[in-house]
């Protein structure tokens, strides 16, 4: 009994859900089917939609834009081509043998400043430093040199505190002697000296000289009577030595006793403290950046030690020649370096003439020296023909500007104080030959409105309402659908 009525309660299920499957596919199947007036409904195209634009209340300005590069500045590569050691000039050591160039020490990084009589780096235990000056460096600076290069010598001396003396400018002399001993001292090296060789003209002028000294002497003594001894070492008369007797004889010794002492005096003069090439290097512009370190210690010297850039980066930009009448000298630009993410202002200093990048004609033009070596301008902006411009920084050029790429913009104002202005795009003109915007309401409906447009610039027209027309900054005019 019970087992009959347990088939009979599944069947009923059974039957239950058969119906409720066949009721949900009724259901997707009429959802799927559209009538012939729904399917041509859904095939239209959709509601046209419009794109605005605010109305704006600006000063309209008129902006050109150019790219230009900075220039990284001077470069000075500073390579000792000798190493003297202090007390002497010869370059060798205690052995004799000539020592090597090696770089013992390192004493400043990349980036860096300059600055006068800083040591940079040591090469085989001397310093190697900078002093401005724009005659480059061509020989050792030693006693009893004169000539330019020994006066911007003296110059930067005298900026570091340390006087010449009473040398005149120009003249190495014993007062400068002593100021480049000091200016060693300062840095914490003996002074080079100028060797051997002037140190033995040392020697003999003073032994020179106390023979003379001890002739004149003698003769001064013969000259009270005394016999002077004779080559045989028998004493004869004063008078049997010179034609002119003893006075004639103590005339010439004297003479020839202050002869001995100006030779010594030079001697003296040419020996001592000396500025080797090899250790002091002449800047134009001081202080000056350290650009690169490119030795380590313990490498040998073969090429610079350091390398410095003087000057602050130098702006040219590239105008197109079309755009000459609309620019001139004393302008204000902005000049935003994109890499860097930073802007900043300056004046147009100078417009020069057309350069065509890769005609070497130009270059010697300009050079005024075709025995210049000449470089490859041809990527220059591009390879197309500019005016080149000089931009003055407002304030001195951020350092880190050298070498980057930068967007030049000059905005000239079109209008005294801000106007009504729209996008170019929103401007219609009718058959009547009037100018319209048209205004897109808040509900969606839309009005014309008649205006007058004025000066143009940047994509944006100065706009004025007509006699009896509203709009207003802050309306969204429609400028495409």
């Amino acid at each position: 009994m019970a087992s009959a009525l347990t088939r009979r309660r599944r069947l009923a299920l059974s039957a239950a859900a058969g119906a409720a499957l066949l009721s949900i596919g009724g259901v997707l199947g009429s959802m799927a089917i559209k009538s012939p007036a729904q399917a041509m409904a859904d095939s239209k195209a959709p509601k046209a939609s419009v794109i605005t634009a605010p109305v704006e209340k600006r000063r309209m300005v008129k902006s050109i834009v150019f790219r230009g590069d900075f220039g990284t500045g001077r470069q000075t590569e500073i390579t000792p081509t000798g190493s003297p050691a202090a007390g002497g000039s010869s370059g060798e050591g205690s052995g004799g043998g000539a020592s090597r160039l090696v770089v013992t020490k390192v004493l400043a990084k990349p980036g860096d400043e300059a600055a006068s009589a800083r040591p940079l780096a040591e090469v085989s235990g001397r310093p190697v430093f900078v002093l401005p000056g724009k005659v480059p460096s061509y020989r050792d600076l030693v006693p009893g040199s004169s000539g330019e290069d020994i006066a911007q010598l003296q110059d930067a001396l005298a900026d570091l505190g340390h006087s010449r003396g009473g040398d005149a400018r120009g003249h190495f002399g014993a007062g400068t002697k002593r100021a480049v001993a000091a200016l060693y001292r300062r840095m914490g090296y003996a002074a080079p000296v100028t060797g051997e060789r002037t140190r033995e003209a040392v020697t003999q002028a003073r032994t020179a000289l106390e023979e003379k000294q001890q002739q004149v002497d003698r003769l001064a003594s013969g000259a009270t009577g005394e016999q002077q001894p004779t080559p045989s070492g028998s004493p004869v008369a004063p008078s049997q030595t010179e034609p002119d007797g003893a006075a004639g004889s103590l005339r010439l010794a004297t003479k020839a006793l202050a002869e001995a002492r100006k030779a010594y005096d030079r001697a003296v003069a040419g020996d001592g403290a000396m500025v080797p090439m090899s250790e002091a290097v002449f800047v134009s512009r001081l202080p000056a950046r350290i650009t690169s370190l490119p030795l380590a210690v313990g490498e040998q010297v073969e090429g610079p030690v350091a390398v410095l850039t003087s000057g602050s980066p130098q702006l040219t930009g590239y105008l197109d020649p079309d755009l000459k009448e609309r620019v001139t000298a004393g302008m204000r630009v902005e000049v935003t370096a994109e890499s860097l993410g930073t802007t900043t202002t300056g004046t147009i200093r100078s417009i020069g003439a057309k350069v065509t990048p890769g005609d070497t004609s130009n270059q010697e033009k300009e050079s005024g020296a075709q025995s210049q070596p000449r470089q490859d301008t041809s990527t220059v902006n591009g390879g197309v023909p500019f005016l080149p411009v000089s931009v003055s920084p407002s304030k001195s050029w951020n350092e880190n500007l050298a070498g980057q790429n930068v967007m030049i913009k000059i905005s000239s104002a079109l209008t005294d104080s801000e106007v009504l202005a729209v996008p170019q795009a929103a401007m219609l003109t009718g058959a009547d030959a009037r100018t319209t915007v048209t205004v897109l309401a808040a509900d969606g409906s839309e009005r014309r409105v008649v205006v007058i447009a004025g000066v143009s610039a940047d994509g944006m027209v100065q706009i004025t309402p007509a006699a009896g027309e509203r709009v207003k900054a802050g309306d969204r005019v429609v400028i495409g659908q």
